[in-house]
């Protein structure tokens, strides 16, 4: 992919970096992956990196919010805790493959965009 607008280190680093690790990542991602076939004559009304995405905030975001409620609501915190970890236990290894089928994604349009130049 040429002319991206982040850096390679970006990718990976701004999943680290408090408040923009919310936005971010999913820029990036998307930018690589509209790039890597930007003359695809397909319309893409959805792509995994979206679906990807959206796991990955449900799963943060749903954490949080569970926890929280959690705590007001009970007077157990361990079970507000346990219950925010059932979430993430059950949600992460879904984002881990999720990530797996961007990635792949994209090194099977990128392959096919090198095929069609040659």
């Amino acid at each position: 992919v040429t002319s991206l607008r982040h850096s390679q280190g970006m990718a990976p680093g701004s999943l680290f970096i408090p408040i923009v690790s919310f936005y971010l990542p999913y820029v990036i991602a998307n930018e690589i992956w509209r790039g890597s076939r930007p003359h695809s004559a397909e319309y893409e009304t959805w792509s995994p990196v979206n679906i990807w995405w959206a796991c990955r905030m449900v799963t943060l975001f749903g954490a949080i919010i569970v926890s929280l409620l959690g705590s007001l609501l009970t007077q157990d915190v361990r079970q507000s805790s346990l219950i925010s970890y059932g979430i993430v236990f059950i949600a992460a290894p879904l984002n881990g493959v999720l990530e797996i089928v961007v990635i792949r994604g994209i090194q099977r349009r990128q392959r096919r965009r090198l095929e069609e130049m040659a």
